[in-house]
């Protein structure tokens, strides 16, 4: 009967729950730009603003930089699996001349990473410095390096968002602090034309 096979059969499996799609990462283009300098301008600016006398107004990029990245084929985007021509982060894949334990070594360097305010808090930033790795390894570059804007006297000046990121955020993904710059001495030409509030430093990272 209809009601013993139902007992036979038992009842029905509930539908697993659909696990998110995960974001398209590409080769950021020319016509990202304009996206791509506004997400970046507006997520140093409010990461960043109370660091330098232009407050939210500070601006990180500007379009021949992220051209520059664009035809050297270091920066790219994360898009919605459904929406592949849509910016919702992004991150610069640089090779550079670094010190590791005090030699001479060349590492891959990721910097620019932003999330638009949409897609935050889901994991995006993590996938876009794990997809820095991958290309960290395709280049055969066994050290990753990224650096961490930060206020030289932080009991003095509390930052709560780089004191996250200092101690928690790229410590948790392996990363340790392998030195401290001044930022004056790192980046004259940045304080040049960019006045900071307070002293601050480099904190370069390094795994």
């Amino acid at each position: 009967s209809a009601a013993e096979r139902k007992l036979l059969v038992g009842p029905a499996a509930p539908d697993e729950p659909k696990k998110p799609a995960l974001p398209i990462i590409r080769f950021a283009e020319l016509a990202d730009v304009p996206t791509l300098v506004a997400l970046i301008n507006a997520a140093y600016g409010s990461s960043e603003g109370e660091l330098w006398e232009e407050g939210d107004d500070f601006k990180r990029t500007a379009p021949p930089e992220i051209e520059g990245l664009i035809a050297s084929r270091q920066l790219y985007v994360a898009c919605p699996p459904d929406q592949p021509a849509a910016v919702a982060g992004c991150v610069s894949c640089t090779p550079v001349e670094s010190t590791v334990a005090g030699v001479d070594t060349r590492v891959l360097e990721f910097g620019l990473l932003c999330v638009s305010p949409k897609h935050k808090r889901a994991g995006l930033a993590t996938r876009l410095i794990a997809h820095s790795e991958a290309v960290a390894q395709e280049s055969g570059i066994d050290v990753m390096q990224c650096e961490l804007l930060v206020p030289r006297d932080l009991a003095l000046h509390p930052h709560p968002f780089k004191e996250m990121m200092l101690d928690k955020f790229y410590v948790r993904l392996g990363y340790a602090a392998d030195r401290v710059l001044p930022f004056e001495d790192a980046y004259p030409q940045v304080v040049a034309h960019n006045s900071l509030n307070f002293e601050c430093d480099a904190v370069v990272f390094q795994r």
